[in-house]
């Protein structure tokens, strides 16, 4: 009996950083911090499914920011450089 697989286009963390338009060392430090889009770890590779990350990116939009709307405190904690005083 043969099962149908769906085959899935992962990135890895260059190609996900790169169309994140970041530093893959800042998604690094997202994991660290348990931030940032769902990954995939194979032994001691990362990968990234593109859905996810569109999902994550898109749950994470800011859609009024002219009213007011700041960064959050919590994505200041994960962001490198994002300290809030």
């Amino acid at each position: 009996m043969q099962q149908n697989i769906e085959t899935i286009d992962l990135e890895n963390e260059d190609e996900t950083a790169l169309r994140m338009r970041m530093a893959p060392g800042t998604l690094a430090v997202w994991r660290c911090r348990r931030f940032g889009p769902p990954f995939i770890r194979v032994g001691r590779r990362i990968f990234y499914d593109p859905r996810d990350v569109s999902r994550w990116l898109e749950d994470n939009k800011m859609l009024n920011p002219s009213q007011g709307a700041v960064e959050s405190d919590e994505a200041a904690k994960h962001t490198p450089g994002g300290n809030k005083s």
